[in-house]
């Protein structure tokens, strides 16, 4: 599950930057030495930290309502190690 989340969320990353240079009036993504224009100049800072943000504020609101007790935390490394077991004596 968290191969696929960081898949979509790593795609969704480069449209996003994609958009935002279209919005600014790119034709292509900037280089070195490509004129800066007034909407870049808003937009990079907000997608470089504005949206760094917004994920840690929903990333924290998650964690807020995530029912983790020291008795799940404890079952689910049993279940890691269990997992890892199992694909050692596969390998191995």
């Amino acid at each position: 599950m968290f191969s696929l989340v960081d898949k979509i969320v790593s795609s969704l990353g480069i449209l996003i930057g994609g958009v935002v240079f279209a919005m600014c009036g790119y034709d292509h993504n900037p280089v070195m030495g490509d004129a800066v224009t007034p909407m870049l100049r808003f937009w990079a800072p907000f997608v470089a930290f504005g949206l760094v943000g917004c994920g840690q504020i929903c990333n924290l609101i998650a964690m807020h309502f995530y029912p983790l007790s020291k008795e799940k935390m404890a079952s689910i490394q049993n279940e890691i190690a269990a997992i890892k077991a199992k694909s050692s004596s596969l390998q191995g």
